[in-house]
């Protein structure tokens, strides 16, 4: 899956995809490293999820910047 290239390739513990609908950002899919189970078609709104920092994923939204943390 596209979330697994992607978390390898930026050596992420972590991996969620946002996608923007009717104006919210919402997780359409999310992995973590050491498991083998990626969750998909979630639709989960941003605001809700407890595992994202939502000042680093606002700051992205505004900056259009990409942020990568040791």
């Amino acid at each position: 899956m596209l979330i697994s290239i992607i978390m390898e390739n930026a050596g992420a513990q972590h991996g969620f995809i946002l996608l923007e609908k009717e104006g919210d950002l919402r997780i359409q899919a999310s992995a973590h490293e050491g498991s083998e189970q990626i969750n998909v078609m979630q639709n989960i709104s941003f605001k809700e999820h407890h595992e994202i920092v939502h000042p680093i994923v606002n700051y992205v939204l505004r900056s259009k910047e990409v942020v990568l943390i040791d």
